[in-house]
């Protein structure tokens, strides 16, 4: 890891640590860190990557929901 990304993702997790508690939504959760990291203090976890790649690295340590053949919704599509 780049040392720039290593100082962003220290950032946020400082910043994100207060609000990880009970169930949790991680948007764009590449290798599940916060999963991994912050286990103890989260009750039900819902991890969303959109790189195939690593949801078929993450499937080999978790259990990976089917994924939907729809498009997801883009800002511009929104009403």
């Amino acid at each position: 890891m780049a040392l720039l990304s290593k100082r962003i993702s220290g950032w946020r997790h400082k910043v994100i640590k207060p609000y990880l508690k009970g169930d949790v939504l991680d948007i764009g959760c590449g290798n599940a860190i916060v999963l991994k990291k912050y286990n103890a203090l989260i009750n039900h976890y819902v991890g969303i990557e959109f790189d195939q790649g690593r949801v078929n690295n993450l499937s080999a340590s978790f259990r990976i929901l089917p994924t939907s053949s729809k498009t997801m919704a883009t800002p511009s599509k929104l009403p």
